[in-house]
């Protein structure tokens, strides 16, 4: 049986943002995202209009690239919530 992390991967890989983003904000409610499902979230959300979504993703992406002391990709989030 598919988890709804493993629905929202294969989803965004066939790029259906639609299934992708339903999938990663439903598994969220369950534990909270890695940063590479963060990321695939705030990019799905971005892609279907979810305009909060994908802003508060990228938020919390953010956050957790600068505690882990990865300060490219934190730059990148950030630059995205700027812009």
């Amino acid at each position: 049986m598919k988890t709804l992390l493993d629905r929202g991967r294969t989803s965004f890989d066939r790029h259906a943002w639609a299934q992708a983003f339903e999938a990663f904000a439903r598994a969220e409610g369950d534990a909270p995202l890695d940063r590479d499902d963060l990321e695939r979230l705030a990019w799905s959300a971005a892609l279907t209009g979810h305009d909060e979504a994908f802003l508060g993703a990228l938020e919390r992406l953010h956050r957790a690239c600068v505690e882990a002391e990865e300060c490219r990709r934190a730059g990148r989030a950030a630059f995205w919530i700027g812009f």
